[in-house]
């Protein structure tokens, strides 16, 4: 199950002491070689022989991010991928994600971000946290009433933008 499936969740504990480098050859199984230009990609080189427990949060999901990708499965599961992340990681991930899909690798991916969605979404289940779903094609569920209504919250169209609507009542 493991070379098929690939998770990436919450960041995962600290106690163990293990190295940036540690972690990563844990991932990446036979494919060791891969781990410096992994690591290069990500933004983490600098950091191999740090400790995880002395990385920010946003090292650390860097970190598990080039895990998952040393992975290398062909089914993706992924919890909040830019959590953490700073502008430059979360667009990186973005890019990444999609260029994975357009690899033929298949992603699950959940998100509150709703920009993030619209920029790599082809499918959405929408969840309403009471018990309803909805399913459809990215291009149909993106509807600010939709949103609205899921959210609790107006939203509003601005280009191809959906946006929270601070200007009214809330």
């Amino acid at each position: 199950m493991p070379r098929h499936i690939a998770w990436q969740g919450e960041l995962p504990p600290v106690e163990f002491g293990l190295t940036v480098r540690q972690r990563l050859e844990l991932a990446a199984h036979e494919n060791i070689g891969a781990i410096k230009s992994m690591a290069n990609s990500m933004d983490i080189a600098i950091l191999l022989e740090r400790p995880l427990g002395e990385l920010s949060s946003g090292e650390r999901q860097r970190v598990e991010l080039a895990a998952l990708m040393l992975r290398d499965a062909p089914l993706w599961l992924l919890d909040e991928p830019t959590a953490h992340l700073d502008l430059k990681h979360q667009i990186r991930c973005m890019h990444m994600l999609k260029a994975e899909r357009d690899g033929g690798r298949t992603i699950v991916v959940v998100l509150h971000d709703i920009q993030q969605a619209m920029a790599i979404a082809d499918n959405v289940v929408l969840i309403d946290g009471r018990g309803g779903v909805a399913y459809g094609r990215a291009d149909r569920m993106f509807d600010s009433q939709r949103l609205s209504k899921l959210f609790e919250a107006p939203l509003m169209r601005e280009g191809n933008a959906l946006i929270p609507d601070y200007r009214g009542k809330g």
